[in-house]
């Protein structure tokens, strides 16, 4: 297999280099388990993780002006991911920062709701297991697949704390642990 347990990858897509997209794709393929976040998830398709070797369809930049809450809400509760979350179907990514600007990356726009996750979930090997909060039935945020490997595709900016307080750091927390932990235990 490989010397790596887990790579979890946070890096801008557009840094990422022919190279490190075929070790990747090899790395996942031969059952490596990967973690992808922020924008890093849009090289799903070209690390094989996605079937259909799609990538999220949506991206969105929002500049908090420090009276804004942003969070996922959590599809499947029962997930081993969200064990211990203390908020009821939500994590909250950002709370209260001033000019702080992060992008969102997301698959989105699903006409029917629930018959086009279920389609985008044939589609792609996915599952959904966290969408937008103001668009539940029509968002894909958070996903797991196991396509050769097994990969967890976070499209939010929750690792970009930058020492500020969200109010919801503890989840933040459980969050990452309870990901990492799941992963590697498979």
């Amino acid at each position: 297999m490989s010397e790596f347990d887990l790579v979890w990858s946070h890096m801008f897509y557009e840094q990422v280099d022919a190279t490190i997209n075929e070790n990747m794709k090899t790395y996942y393929t031969n059952g490596g388990k990967v973690i992808a976040s922020m924008s890093a998830i849009m090289n799903a398709g070209e690390w094989g993780i996605t079937k259909d070797e799609s990538t999220p369809n949506n991206n969105w930049e929002v500049t908090l002006n420090g009276d804004t809450e942003i969070y996922i809400y959590i599809n499947e509760v029962s997930h081993p991911i969200f064990n211990g979350i203390t908020m009821s179907n939500r994590v909250v990514s950002f709370n209260g920062w001033d000019n702080i600007a992060s992008k969102v990356y997301q698959w989105r726009n699903f006409a029917d709701g629930a018959s086009d996750l279920f389609d985008w979930a044939n589609s792609t090997g996915g599952i959904c297991l966290a969408s937008d909060r103001s668009f539940k039935d029509i968002t894909v945020r958070v996903s797991e697949f196991e396509n050769g490997g097994h990969a967890i595709l976070i499209g939010d900016p929750f690792f970009t704390w930058n020492g500020v307080e969200t109010g919801s750091e503890t989840n933040l927390v459980k969050l990452t642990v309870n990901t990492i932990e799941y992963l590697l235990n498979l």
